[in-house]
């Protein structure tokens, strides 16, 4: 193809595209459509004649359907012209561009002279109306008030309205200030007695009785005696001719004429009659004992150090050592003597009780040092711990009585006589007994079951123990000084003993009986301190003396 053909084509297309640009377009946009136009200027030209604007505008007008008045005004008002889907877009003045004269833009809009009046209400829009405008907006017409409400009945004229009481005059006003009575004098705070059954009782006594210290029903003291002498022979206040206060039961008198018979007559007091104004609940002067356990479990963290002085034959019926002759676990005297005849010790003990209501459980580790010198070697490591599990089955002002079950487990080295290398068990009963308002007695019986051991050496016995408790001070109510005088023994029942010139000996039918007394100083019901010291006082005792250091926390 030549030069020629090529640019009379590239001459064609220019012009098409010459002749193409001058058309005018038409943009269906929907987005411009909802914008306000606002014409512009692009560059000073002729202006157009009256006539040729009206034109252009009436064109556009024609293509609008009919929209209401209300309608329109709503537009005007909001500033923006809302575009339904078939509406076609009105398209803005355009004036043929003059390229010999400077662009004009406009710097001003013409004045506003009339308000564009009143938004119209939409209960005045006609059915048509309503329709129209479905078809862009979604429309709810406002319900009147009390459309959907039922009619408010009139009353009638002849009813009369309630008349409201007429007030009372106010007294006249006395002259001077009033005087009261004076409150009485002779009871606490100024409290005056309270009736219970009839019977005026001072706040005082009330707080005695409600605290246990005194009987129900008559105020007498809670002595050694008990309440035989209250209300015909039961502490219950179920005298007759009496009514029983809430709880309690008729009782019938018991017949006590001597000191066995006001025992028996308190125990049955205690179990068929109990105080029904006592509250169960933990007392130091019912756990001051250092070498007798505690009747009711108490939850608690207690730190104890032990110091035996001179336990003789330390294998005996394998409690303390294993056997120690040379034939068995224990450890081995040297050439000297046949067996260790004594020792001295020291433990520490970490000792945790968890108690929930009448029962409980205590775990006890101890860490011992056992000097055998010169007779044996020396040792130092944990001992045999021990676990305890605790019951309380009765339990009343008087007296207390439960059940406990203890199993010593072989941890410690019995080589050394850190332990004895078997399994025990020693089931129990304890019993606590209040004897006065600041006396109390605790006291202990267990049987010590070897399982496992020396069938020749170990051996049962029958540990048992009692501690007479008695407050010495008391400065403020929760702070005490106990002092404790106990004794604890040990029946054998069977078993051996090493003797260290004899040899092996018959330990059956054999006690050893010891003898002491402790401090315990009290603060509240949460910590206490206290150092306890008992003495063998038995020709074959366990040990000469021994020394107990004890700091508890309960919680």
């Amino acid at each position: 193809m030549g030069k020629r053909p090529i640019m009379r084509c590239s001459r064609l297309i220019l012009l098409l595209l010459a002749v193409g640009c001058q058309l005018p377009e038409r943009a269906e946009s929907t987005t411009e459509a909802l914008a306000p136009h606002y014409p512009r200027i692009a560059r000073a030209v002729p202006p157009e004649t009256e006539t040729s604007l009206r034109t252009h505008h009436e064109e556009d007008a024609e293509n609008v359907p009919s929209r209401p008045a209300n309608f329109l005004a709503e537009e005007h008002a909001s500033g923006a012209l809302r575009h339904t889907r078939k509406m076609p877009k009105l398209r803005p003045m355009v004036v043929s561009p003059n390229e010999d004269e400077p662009p004009v833009w406009m710097t001003e809009l013409p004045p506003i002279t009339e308000p564009p009046g009143t938004l119209p209400t939409h209960n005045a829009l006609t059915e048509n109306d309503y329709l129209m405008r479905n078809r862009s907006l979604v429309f709810v017409r406002a319900s009147p008030p009390g459309e959907f409400l039922p009619p408010i009945p009139a009353l009638p004229d002849n009813d009369p309205s309630p008349q409201l009481p007429a007030p009372r005059p106010l007294p006249p006003p006395v002259s001077g200030s009033p005087t009261l009575p004076p409150l009485p004098q002779e009871s606490f705070g100024g409290v005056g007695p309270i009736d219970i059954n009839g019977q005026p009782i001072p706040f005082e006594e009330l707080a005695k009785m409600v605290d246990g210290s005194i009987c129900p029903g008559c105020g007498g003291s809670l002595g050694a005696g008990g309440c035989a002498s209250c209300g015909g022979g039961d502490g219950s206040g179920c005298a007759p001719g009496r009514p029983c206060p809430p709880g309690a039961r008729q009782c019938e008198p018991f017949p006590a004429k001597t000191a066995a018979g006001r025992l028996i007559g308190l125990v049955y007091q205690s179990i068929c009659c109990p105080d029904p104004c006592y509250q169960p609940r933990w007392e130091p002067i019912a756990d001051a004992a250092f070498f007798v356990d505690a009747v009711r479990p108490k939850s608690s963290t207690r730190f104890r150090w032990d110091y035996g002085y001179h336990f003789a034959y330390p294998d005996r019926g394998e409690f303390f050592f294993a056997r120690a002759d040379g034939n068995g676990k224990g450890p081995r005297s040297n050439s000297l003597v046949r067996a260790i005849p004594y020792i001295d010790y020291h433990e520490l003990y970490l000792i945790t009780e968890i108690a929930m209501g009448n029962a409980g459980v205590q775990i006890a580790v101890p860490y011992r040092s056992v000097n055998s010198t010169p007779f044996g070697p020396d040792g130092a490591g944990f001992a045999d711990m021990t676990i305890t599990a605790k019951t309380l089955l009765l339990d009343s002002e008087l007296a207390m009585f439960g059940f406990q079950m203890r199993t010593y487990i072989p941890i410690g080295n019995f080589g050394k006589g850190l332990g004895t290398g078997h399994v025990s068990l020693e089931p129990g009963l304890l019993l606590g007994l209040r004897l006065g308002p600041s006396t109390y007695l605790q006291s202990q019986v267990g049987e010590w079951i070897p399982l496992g051991g020396d069938s020749d050496y170990q051996g049962p016995h029958l540990r048992w123990g009692m501690s007479l408790n008695q407050v010495l001070w008391q400065p403020v109510k929760d702070v005490k000084l106990i002092g404790t005088l106990e004794s604890t023994g040990f029946s054998f029942q069977d078993g051996q003993f090493t003797d260290p010139v004899l040899g092996p000996q018959r330990l059956s039918d054999q006690t050893a009986v010891a003898l002491g007394a402790g401090l315990r100083l009290f603060f509240c019901d949460i910590l206490d301190v206290g150092l306890g010291w008992q003495h063998g006082i038995s020709g074959k005792y366990m040990m000469r003396d021994q020394t107990r250091f004890e700091v508890r926390y309960r919680y």
